[in-house]
Formats: structure tokens, sequence, C-alpha cells
């Protein structure tokens, strides 16, 4: 590459920053590589740190978009084993109820009733007091390494997005809400989020599974953890308020007043995935697409119905407060929100 981009007889300077462009990207194929070996591992710390690696070097990147040239290609040859190890630990985690004992780190068993939309997987009788686990046996700290990694490839590439969808991955993170520990569920929220940002079809296929209901349940039942249900609280508001919005061009969206759309603030790990590190386009993803902006409208309606059929219409009213992003108090707003909102639910309940 170096020899090629000599022959070309290049400005000195700018030869220099294409060569250190070059070595850079090479840098980062190498560490995926080695990151992707080490998920091959039968031992789930070893997997675990894999992921967490993976995690921060994504993570380095998109605090810089800049950079974020840098590493799109590195994981647009990486992501297809990605997305497999991903959604095979998604198929293989427990879903169901809340347990009352479960701990961060239960292992999880290796064979579990799954999702109608990961017919691959058959559900099996329940399992007895000391389940025999598989090799690939994983624990829910692995899942919440490998479901942040997720977050952090949709919220760097829309291809990303796009191939997660297609892999089914958005009925399998939905999946863990009702079971999850706190630091899964949030991560699985985070995720979702990513996963619909700027990306019409998600948000269509979340409406179809009746995602926000889920949520909504989530928020309302009273054995959901605490930072659980603040984290639904800022997920609604970001995705109804901020994210769908921003699908349709203003004279698609519902005629309920509300400020113009805001470009996203600099990415806060708290509120969860909210920004991208592509150039926001001028015009809105689904402009020239009018079968799209139908559904994505119909979507955004029947999720404000949905909020106030599980929540009530005063929750619905607080819910639907938008946030302006740019605000430098935002995080501290959208905590406020979700102290407030859970406190309603609770004397409502």
């Amino acid at each position: 590459m170096t020899d090629s981009l000599a022959s070309l007889d290049l400005p000195v300077s700018l030869q220099a920053v294409l060569d250190g462009l070059t070595r850079q990207t090479w840098g980062i194929d190498a560490s995926l590589r080695a990151h992707l070996q080490q998920a091959q591992s039968p031992l789930s710390l070893v997997r675990q740190d894999a992921y967490v690696g993976l995690a921060a070097t994504l993570d380095t990147y998109l605090a810089d978009p800049a950079r974020a040239a840098a590493v799109l290609p590195a994981l647009g040859r990486a992501w297809p084993q990605l997305l497999a190890s991903i959604a095979m630990g998604l198929r293989q985690a427990p879903t169901g109820t809340r347990p009352g004992s479960a701990g961060e780190d239960s292992p999880a068993p290796s064979s579990t009733a799954t999702t109608p939309a990961a017919p691959s997987s058959t559900a099996t009788t329940p399992a007895a007091p000391s389940p025999r686990l598989s090799y690939r046996a994983i624990t829910a700290a692995e899942l919440t390494a490998m479901v942040h990694v997720l977050e952090l490839a949709c919220l760097l590439a829309e291809q990303a997005r796009g191939a997660a969808l297609a892999a089914g991955l958005l009925p399998l993170l939905l999946a863990q809400l009702p079971a999850a520990p706190p630091g899964l569920a949030t991560a699985c929220l985070d995720a979702l989020l990513a996963l619909q940002l700027r990306h019409p079809p998600a948000f269509v296929a979340f409406a179809e599974q009746q995602g926000v209901q889920q949520v909504c349940r989530l928020l309302r039942d009273k054995a959901t953890p605490e930072p659980v249900r603040g984290h639904a609280v800022q997920f609604l508001n970001l995705l109804l308020t901020q994210l769908v919005p921003e699908l349709l061009p203003p004279d698609a969206l519902p005629p309920t007043p509300s400020p113009a759309p805001l470009s996203p603030a600099p990415r806060s790990p708290a509120p969860g995935a909210t920004m991208d590190a592509e150039t926001a386009p001028a015009s809105s993803p689904t402009d020239g697409q009018p079968e799209l902006q139908a559904a994505v409208a119909a979507g955004l309606e029947a999720a404000k119905d949905a909020v106030a059929t599980v929540l009530g219409r005063e929750a619905r009213a607080m819910l639907l407060r938008r946030v302006s992003l740019v605000d430098t108090t935002a995080e501290a707003k959208l905590g406020q929100l979700a102290s407030a909102l859970t406190l309603f639910i609770e004397s409502d309940a």
C-alpha cells in the first residue's frame, strides 16, 4: 500500500497522512483479529476479556469521530464473525421472568426456551437443580460485554445496524429484558437504541415486536431493579422524542407541536446510544419513501398510545417531554425525569 501511494507522486505532507492512516488501519485489523481469536476460547472469562477489549477499541474511535474512518474498514471485515458470535451468545442466554436470586455473573444454561423470533433453538424442559453446561456456557458478564460491542458497532456504522437487524438480534435483545441482571438489561436497552439510530426499518421491526409495550411493562414491574427502571425511562424518552421523530421529515410528523429536532450531543454513556460517528444527513432517512414514512409514523403513534395504555396518560405526558441534548444539563434532566416518573408510577400502582 505504501509503495502504491508513493507511485502517485503525492505531496510529502499528504503522503505522510495517508501512510499514517494505513498503518493505523493495519494495527486495528491486527487488534480485532487477536480479540476475535480470543473470543473463541472455551473459557467464559477469556471470551469476556476479548469482548471488553473489542469494546475498548471501538469506544476509542467513537469518542473521536475524525478517527472513525480508520476503524470502519477493519470493523467491516470482522463484523460477520463478530455478529455471529453475539447472536449465538444471545440465543444461548436464558430468558423468562426475572429470578429473585440470580446474580450478575451467574452462568446460564446452554439450552433454554427461546423467543418466537429465534426458531433455530428449541424449547427444553426445566433444568434439574444442577444443569449440565456446555463448554460454551455463557455468563451475564460475558453477554453484557458482547452487547456493548454490538451497541458501539451500531453507533459507528449504518451497515452494522442493517446486518444486526437482518440477523434477528432485535427480538433477542428484547427477550433478555425481563430476566436480565441490571448491567445486562441496561446494555440491551442501549443496544436497542443504537440499533434504531437513523434506521427506520429497525424502528418498524421494534414496533412490530411491541417493543415499547415490553419496555413499559418492565418499567411498571415493581420487581424490576431501580437502575433498569431509570434506564427504561431514558430509553423511551430518547426513542420517542429524539430518534424516531428524526426518522421523518417535518411534514410527516404527527400534528402534536414539538420543538424542532436538534443535532445529537457528544455521546454520553448514561443515556445510551444518542449519536453516530457518521455525518448526520441533511435529509431524513425516509425521504422519498412514502410507505416507510407511513410505517414509521404509524409506529410512533402506536408507541405513544401503548405508553398511555400501560403507564397512563399522565405518565405519557411526562415521558414525552423533549430534553434538548445540546443542553449541558441534559443528562441531569434525564435522570430527574427517570426519578420523577418512577415515583409517579409507584404511587399510581
